[in-house]
């Protein structure tokens, strides 16, 4: 590789760690800073724990003041996009590939569904429904709390 094409890779490559880093920041917003800051973080310690002590990223997030899962999932997404790995990302639960799951299909059928929205508009309402045919109550059934840890309805 001669010196014009080496250059030319490395110019590359710090455009993408750049483009990563900046990524996905709201430039608009006050906490742009605190995102690139987050980025950029987690890819040095993906490059080397040893800049900031050698600590888990665990123990990084906790001198930050974050949850371990923000900067852990920026550290992941480092290793997968720059194909770099730390000994501290050796037992990571979250370096598979980021694609989401599929959801998942319900079991139930419409009768199902159709139940469950009515809990929980009763639920968030705390309104009576309206009285589907086969329904005598029009009121909401009193809880009786004094039996311990069962509730029962009457």
């Amino acid at each position: 590789m001669n010196t014009a094409t080496s250059t030319l890779s490395a110019r590359r490559s710090n455009q993408s760690i750049i483009e990563w880093i900046i990524e996905g920041a709201d430039f608009t917003k006050l906490d742009a800073d605190a995102h690139v800051g987050r980025c950029a973080i987690a890819l040095f310690w993906t490059l080397n724990p040893g800049y900031f002590e050698g600590v888990s990223i665990t123990a990084l997030a906790n001198r930050l003041g974050l949850h371990k899962a923000i900067l852990s999932a920026q550290a992941a997404e480092a290793r997968r996009k720059f194909g770099i790995k730390n000994r501290g990302q050796a037992h990571g639960w979250n370096f598979g590939k980021a694609e989401p799951k599929p959801p998942q299909a319900r079991k139930g059928g419409a009768l199902e569904e159709a139940a469950m929205s009515r809990l929980k508009a009763r639920l968030v309402n705390q309104t009576p429904l309206p009285v589907t045919k086969g329904e005598a109550r029009t009121t909401f059934p009193s809880v009786n709390r004094t039996n311990g840890s069962k509730t029962t309805l009457t």
